[in-house]
């Protein structure tokens, strides 16, 4: 066991993490206090579109899991997912706001620029500031957007 040798010390280390953790999101507004710009779409769109953010999402997880590991293997792989390649079918691009789509494909160039940095040798430090920049795309998107459901 990890900590078998020091039961203090892991008691104490698991109090320290536990007071650190940060308190639950406030549950989301109903529609009516959304004030973000709802982005209509047919429901089979609308899950293409979510199954893309989830697997970007999902990168992010595995480069902070493999980055402190030096796993640059796993950073690349991780990467390379969400990368400007990656991007959803061109059709769908069609179907939403152009400001939505700048902002989607800087964060997908941001992942393809970490897998280009891991790959040139930059340091942790540098990587996870550029994986910042690239999830300031996903934050302000979803500050501005919320995918909706098309009424027929």
């Amino acid at each position: 066991m990890l900590f078998s040798a020091r039961p203090v010390t892991a008691f104490l280390l698991v109090m320290a993490t536990a007071s650190c953790q940060p308190a639950p999101a406030p549950a989301p507004p109903d529609d009516g206090g959304d004030t973000r710009t709802p982005v209509a779409l047919p429901a089979e769109a609308r899950t293409k579109i979510l199954a893309e953010m989830r697997i970007m999402l999902g990168s992010v997880h595995d480069i902070l899991v493999a980055l402190p590991a030096g796993d640059t293997a796993g950073v690349r792989v991780a990467a390379e997912r969400s990368g400007v390649a990656a991007a959803v079918d061109p059709e769908l691009v069609k179907l939403v706001p152009s400001q939505f789509v700048q902002m989607g494909m800087a964060a997908h160039q941001g992942f393809d620029d970490v897998r280009s940095a891991v790959t040139a040798g930059a340091g942790t430090d540098s990587i996870v500031a550029m994986l910042s920049r690239s999830t300031a795309n996903c934050v302000a998107c979803h500050a501005t957007f919320r995918l909706v459901v098309r009424q027929p």
